[in-house]
């Protein structure tokens, strides 16, 4: 019996409490907006409706970010390259849905507060974290409308048409493919170049970035971009420690089985790498 490694074990536990977290979330939404003009008088509305703003981002976070159904059968697409078989893997819009939802509610909640307090003091203290949501406002509106995102992985190398950057990297370029867990909320993969090498990518943002920046020796693809994102890393990390001549027929194989089988076990390919 396989049993799930511990990034995906807790990955589980938490979108139960998430689950209950949205829900709550939507209830203090819809309970501020009731109850606030109530209690508050004519202003009250305003005051509600900065707290459902809130609230209702939270609630949008969480779902993109945890609770979000992976669609693989629409995303993945296998290709015939010169090299041989390839996979296209679109991307999934969590990452800028997320900036959306964090930019919106900031904008409501702070600039709704400003005016319902009054002062010159609340307004510029209230300016202040409302300009957080125009800062990532742009680009998360830009990134939803990007087409073309997507990772393509074939025999001779990993490219990257992500929101924020696009990159291209050979599989002989590439030391190791690892599971970054810091952010023990956000797990994504890194992949590292061996020595000597150095990273070239092309930005595709203007201010705010939707993934991790890349560095010259290595960069970050958070995991909910994937719809079988343990599968991607167990991929990458065999390509690059397959010989050069072997590769195509290891991402036939392999990769048809991981990325095409709905049967195949999701996490199963992780557990010696993050075990």
């Amino acid at each position: 019996m396989t049993t799930d490694p511990p990034i995906v074990q807790r990955a589980e536990r938490v979108k139960t409490w998430l689950r209950l977290f949205v829900l709550l979330a939507l209830l203090v939404g819809v309970a501020a907006l009731v109850a606030a003009p109530v209690f508050a008088g004519g202003e009250g509305l305003l005051l509600g409706t900065a707290l459902a703003a809130g609230a209702w981002s939270g609630a949008a976070i969480a779902h993109f970010t945890w609770l979000a159904t992976p669609r693989p059968d629409a995303r993945t697409h296998r290709i015939d390259t010169a090299t041989g078989t390839a996979f296209r893997l679109g991307l999934r819009p969590q990452l800028p849905l997320m900036m959306l939802s964090t930019a919106l509610g900031l904008l409501l909640f702070f600039g709704i507060a400003g005016v319902w307090m009054g002062g010159p003091l609340w307004l510029v203290l209230c300016g202040i974290f409302a300009l957080g949501g125009l800062y990532v406002l742009p680009d998360a509106i830009r990134a939803l409308t990007m087409t073309g995102r997507k990772a393509v992985i074939d025999a001779t190398g990993f490219t990257y048409n992500g929101y924020s950057y696009e990159t291209r990297v050979a599989w002989d370029d590439i030391a190791s493919v690892d599971v970054d867990d810091r952010n023990k909320n956000l797990p994504a993969m890194t992949f590292t170049l061996r020595p000597g090498r150095t990273l070239t990518w092309t930005r595709r943002r203007w201010v705010a970035h939707a993934e991790p920046p890349p560095k010259p020796d290595r960069f970050t693809i958070p995991a909910l971009v994937f719809d079988q994102p343990w599968n991607v890393l167990s991929i990458c990390d065999g390509m690059t420690k397959t010989p050069a001549d072997h590769r195509a027929g290891y991402l036939a194989n392999v990769g048809r089985t991981m990325l095409e089988d709905p049967a195949f076990p999701r996490s199963t390919c992780a557990l010696r790498l993050t075990s």
